[in-house]
């Protein structure tokens, strides 16, 4: 395929001038051709890499420390709820409250799981006084 062109121009510094406006724009062209060529040379390297986990960022002065994992309890509820009874059935109902009350419930069913361990030490002390 032959493509011919013809221009005209009045004077030679016009003709320099389209000239240089037309390497001007050969040379951007090439240019935005080897910047996509890089860049996508970049993507293909970024999609290779294998995405490191992310690490928390340091903890801030004045922010608070995670708290520390609850440790599961040794013991069920039945367990406490059968020391409960015998406490209550052995000592009267008032002391049953009363241990119950120091662990900011009014019935077995309101202590925490994590309460369970230190709620079946402290009937089971009350059981042998």
């Amino acid at each position: 395929m032959t493509i011919k062109i013809t221009l005209e121009f009045s004077t030679a510094a016009e003709a320099r001038a389209a000239l240089a406006a037309l390497d001007s724009a050969e040379v951007n062209r090439a240019d935005d051709t080897a910047r996509a060529s890089l860049q996508a040379k970049r993507d293909a390297v970024k999609a290779a890499k294998p995405k490191a986990p992310k690490e928390e960022p340091p903890a801030k002065v004045g922010q608070a420390e995670p708290e520390p994992a609850v440790e599961a309890p040794t013991v069920d509820y039945p367990t406490v709820q059968a020391s409960i009874l015998k406490v209550a059935n052995a000592k009267g109902r008032d002391k049953a409250l009363e241990i119950l009350g120091t662990f900011g419930a009014k019935a077995g069913k309101e202590l925490k799981p994590e309460q369970y361990d230190a709620a079946l030490a402290a009937f089971t002390a009350a059981l042998e006084d």
